[in-house]
């Protein structure tokens, strides 16, 4: 189960390559959420997509709408991230927060029933962990393998900010 995820696909790409569980409208919402507190809408057209199982135990075989989804997105500043959107129980898709970087490995550890996520920007290695609601920043790494904190993270681009909202 654990392993690099593979970002293969183009979200501009989805026409014909699309599954009716990446299309539904709640899945649109969701990320029509995410692109309203962060993303110019251009930036959707260059995310590329990965659907994963990151929930506890073995993938439910035969039902794709289990998969939770991950988009690997780009900042107006050129900033990289991954943004999750896992499915509930009952299959509704919900925002699930975002990772630093865009290279992803699912590992097999389990934390809350959701697999340990773990990102990369180049300079340093992430480690997320889902804390019932959402994935999380639990540690970091320089890529060299020594401890830091976020705050030496942050100043080596990992920096983010929702964009200001129009004022009422």
């Amino acid at each position: 189960m654990a392993g690099t995820v593979q970002f293969n696909r183009d979200v501009a790409e989805w026409g014909p390559k699309v599954k009716p569980w990446e299309k539904s409208e709640d899945v649109g919402f969701v990320i029509s959420e995410i692109l309203e507190l962060y993303y110019p809408v251009g930036s959707l057209m260059t995310a590329r997509i990965s659907g994963n199982w990151l929930g506890e135990g073995e993938k439910p075989e035969n039902n794709p709408e289990t998969l939770d989804l991950m988009l690997q997105m780009q900042e107006a500043g050129g900033d990289e991230y991954v943004e999750i959107i896992l499915r509930s129980t009952t299959f509704t898709p919900f925002y699930a927060g975002y990772l630093f970087g865009n290279e992803v490995e699912i590992t097999d550890t389990l934390v809350n029933g959701h697999r340990v996520l773990i990102s990369s920007n180049g300079h340093n290695r992430f480690r997320y962990e889902f804390d019932g609601a959402q994935y999380s920043l639990a540690g970091v790494l320089t890529l060299a393998g020594v401890s830091t904190n976020a705050v030496d993270a942050w100043r080596h681009g990992t920096k983010r900010s929702a964009r200001a909202r129009k004022a009422a």
